[in-house]
């Protein structure tokens, strides 16, 4: 109990956690050189990059998934269903090139906000999966939530400082 200095190595600039299945913990974290980091027993590194933010989620099975967003703009996922080193680029083409935040939802869900500010939708992670737009309003930030089995559940600040809730169903 009480608190525990967890930092792989130097400053972390951002950290995401998710329960997975059988209630186990992972947590990753984005270090000092833009380096995506994650800690299950002992820290190991996820990958080299640039990520600036992160957000961690479940896949179909329950095993942990992180999606980032990297310095480039662009959004890959990192799921353990995945052939090969388990990455796979999730931008889309124009219109919407590049992303300026994501959220993890539902198992397999993220939510991002575009380099429009629109939101949209990946609700099912993969190759095969598709961007649908979730929303036309101006997004400054998202957190999702995955509170009910097979729906994920979003909550938005738009740029005027309301706040609103979307829940996928």
């Amino acid at each position: 109990s009480g608190w525990n200095e967890m930092s792989p190595s130097g400053t972390i600039l951002a950290a995401s956690a998710v329960s997975f299945a059988g209630g186990n913990d992972l947590v990753y974290a984005i270090t000092a050189d833009h380096n995506l980091w994650n800690y299950f027993i002992g820290w190991g590194i996820l990958s080299k990059g640039s990520f600036q933010s992160i957000s961690a989620g479940v896949n179909g099975a329950g095993q942990p998934i992180v999606f980032g967003v990297l310095t480039d703009t662009h959004l890959w996922e990192h799921n353990p269903s995945f052939g090969g080193d388990q990455w796979l680029n999730l931008s889309m083409s124009a219109p919407i090139p590049s992303f300026l935040s994501a959220s993890a939802a539902g198992a397999d869900e993220v939510f991002a906000i575009g380099s429009n500010q629109q939101l949209y939708q990946h609700a099912a992670a993969g190759a095969g999966a598709a961007w649908s737009q979730t929303s036309t309003g101006s997004f400054a930030s998202i957190s999702g939530e995955n509170p009910y089995a097979g729906s994920g559940e979003v909550f938005a600040v738009l740029n005027d400082g309301s706040m609103w809730e979307y829940i996928d169903g």
